[in-house]
This record gives structure tokens, sequence and C-alpha cells, in this order.
């Protein structure tokens, strides 16, 4: 699954504009790793009795205004970005309620990837290139503008989709290829290899959580990126818009989730029998 991906990529492009980068280096990979590692340990801790599975439970209030409709974003540690040698990285947690919907609902709208360009307007394309059972690899180009031209992102995926207890589920997206495509749909067009000084992103990985409560499913994506680091003369104006950025691509993400799961379930029940849609 990859919206909070999505979000980074857009957030990256505008929080980056023209920097130059001096590519990355080994140090900023273990710094990723690293941090990756404490990431997934967290969500260990979170499938353990009596924790909180959502990040969302963890402050009084935030389950309150998901269910009256508010989509929450927020940093996903205390120093964000978070500044490696050479390198950022970018840690947000967004949630969202969906209403009146199962989890299997939400999950088989989620893997639809072929759909995904229906979804989400900045998707060019989506393909499933395999599925063994849980696990999805699939592949994707998604476009936003920088600057005065059009960027593109040609990546692959692989999501593995895992059960958390009843009415739980989780599920990790790792990319495994990040390519930019500089000029995208220009004469102008060529793809960046991977890794490269000049690409705004480098790495790329979500964790999105599913719990079936209050008459629908929560859904939020943590999301993390490592991206080339912003040149000195420009952090002074990097922290507060990065913020605003990251808020609103990671929101409009899960809006966009939230309303195609629903037509999608409303599309499901209109087409049951007669007197059957009080056992969807």
């Amino acid at each position: 699954m990859r919206q909070g991906g999505r979000s980074l990529f857009a957030l990256m492009i505008l929080a980056a504009g023209a920097a130059d980068g001096a590519g990355l280096n080994p140090d900023a990979v273990r710094a990723w790793e690293g941090y990756l590692e404490a990431a997934h340990q967290s969500m260990d801790a979170r499938l353990r009795p009596n924790a909180c599975f959502l990040w969302a439970e963890e402050r009084e209030g935030r389950m309150e205004r998901l269910r009256n409709g508010e989509i929450v974003v927020a940093p996903g540690s205390g120093q964000n970005p978070k500044r490696v040698p050479g390198g950022l990285i970018h840690h947000w947690v967004g949630a969202v309620f969906v209403p009146g919907v199962s989890l299997e609902d939400l999950l088989t709208t989620v893997r639809d990837y072929e759909r995904y360009g229906k979804f989400y307007p900045s998707v060019v394309s989506a393909r499933l290139i395999s599925r063994l059972g849980p696990v999805d690899r699939l592949t994707t180009i998604e476009k936003h503008r920088a600057m005065f031209s059009i960027i593109a992102l040609d990546a692959d995926f692989t999501a593995t989709y895992k059960d958390a207890g009843p009415g739980r589920a989780y599920n990790i997206s790792h990319g495994t290829r990040l390519q930019q495509i500089e000029n995208y749909d220009d004469a102008r067009q060529h793809k960046l290899p991977p890794d490269a000084a000049k690409a705004y992103l480098w790495r790329l990985e979500t964790i999105t959580r599913y719990e079936t409560r209050d008459g629908g499913v929560y859904m939020e994506i943590e999301a993390f990126a490592l991206s080339r680091d912003i040149p000195a003369g420009l952090r002074w104006l990097v922290d507060r818009f990065v913020r605003q950025a990251a808020q609103g691509a990671m929101a409009t993400t899960l809006r966009e989730t939230r309303d195609a799961v629903m037509q999608d379930s409303a599309v499901a029940r209109e087409k049951l029998p007669a007197g059957a849609a009080g056992l969807h």
C-alpha cells in the first residue's frame, strides 16, 4: 500500500525545490536502516496485549476527532526531518476513520492497484506484478510538479499484509526500486539511475494499520522516507514549510482513500440481492 509514499514524494518535491545534493552515502543508508529497525520494533510492541495498536489512541481526543470526520496528521518524531550524513529522514503519521465499511471492504480497495489512477490523480499507472498470499509486488508511476517541470517517480514495491488479531491488520510497504523521471511527458524526459544525487527521494517505506471499531474502520499510515539534504541557506524555512506540505499531502491521500473505499462499498451494497444488505 502506497498512500503514505505518495504523500512523501509530493512533500520532497515541494521541500527540496531545485537544491543540489551530494548523493547517497553509506552513512545515510546505515542511519536509515537503524531508524527503520526501531520503527519495526515499535510496530511489534503495538501487537502486545494491552498495548495501543493505533497511534490515534495514544492521545486523548484523537479517536473522537476521527469519528467526527476529521483527518489527523502529525510528525512521527520530535526531530522531523531528522538530519543524517548527507540526507534527511522524514517520519509522518496520519489517520482517518472510514464509517460504514468492513476491514474486508477496505483491504479489497487498497489492494486494487490497477485502479489507483482513478483513486489518486497523481498516479499515472499502477500494476500488480505478483501476489503470493499476503505479499504483493507492484510497480507504479506517479507525477508531481516541481518548479517549472513535471517530476515522476517510477518505483517498485513489496507490500506485506499481516493479521494482527480479530478486526485488526497491518501492512508494511517497502520500496525496492525508486527512479526519478526528469521532465516527465516532455521531449527532454529522462530517467535518473537509482540513488542519483539529483533525486529527491532515495528510500521509502510505510506501515499502515487498520482496526474495525465504532461501525467502521480506522486506518492510519506511518510513512518514512530518506531524501537528499537541504542546503544550509534554505534550512531556516524548511521545518515550517515541510510540516505544512506534509500535513496537506498526507491529509489529501487519506481523504482520497476514504472516498474510494466508501464509494466501492456503496456500489457493492447496491449489487446485493434485496434483503441481503443487513448481512454485509
